[in-house]
């Protein structure tokens, strides 16, 4: 893909933020309290939190 096409894709999910905050306070946090329960329910040793997106796309050229 070419950078060109990569930076606006990534401008444009920067462009996209104040929406997407906007919509998940909005959404309050109802899913976040049950996923929180059901993780304490099972009593884990660790958690990990992974996360996908702009800045993971954009190291995967270094680990090829």
């Amino acid at each position: 893909m070419p950078a060109a096409n990569s930076r606006s894709t990534f401008e444009a999910e920067i462009r996209q933020q104040p929406e997407v905050v906007a919509a998940a306070l909005a959404a309050g946090n109802a899913p976040i309290a049950e996923a929180a329960q059901a993780i304490r329910a099972r009593h884990p040793a660790a958690l990990l939190i992974a996360a996908r997106g702009s800045s993971d796309h954009a190291a995967l050229p270094f680990f090829m």
